[in-house]
């Protein structure tokens, strides 16, 4: 039984400590425009938004706002979303792949037509 407890508490602690880190307030917009409620989530530099929601409803191609203190949003598209199950070194979350919209690295350059023009010297 005590062996139970201390898994608990070990638990509860890391939950709350992944609780702590979710700095960002997101919303989920459907692709319907849809707004559903506000999370908690932390967006890290390599893409990724971890929600520890499991009632979470999240597809592919909806966009997740999260608002910036200067008044403005950052708009991001999901790309992939997958959700993990209660483990032991995480309680369960859903995990979002994630790219900015406005950001300019994965825009394609616009192709540079060269043209040449020959005139004839008669």
């Amino acid at each position: 039984m005590r062996d139970i407890k201390n898994l608990q508490t070990a638990i509860n602690t890391l939950f709350y400590s992944h609780q702590t880190r979710m700095n960002d307030t997101v919303f989920v917009i459907t692709s319907d425009g849809e707004n559903n409620s506000s999370y908690k989530t932390a967006i890290s530099n390599k893409g990724v938004a971890t929600i520890f929601d499991e009632t979470l409803d999240v597809e592919e191609g909806y966009k997740l706002i999260r608002l910036l203190p200067n008044g403005k949003e950052d708009v991001y598209t999901i790309l992939e979303a997958n959700y993990s199950p209660d483990l032991k070194s995480n309680p369960p979350h859903y995990s979002l792949k994630i790219r900015k919209d406005s950001s300019l690295l994965h825009k394609q350059p616009k192709e540079k037509a060269t043209n040449i023009n020959i005139s004839s010297s008669q």
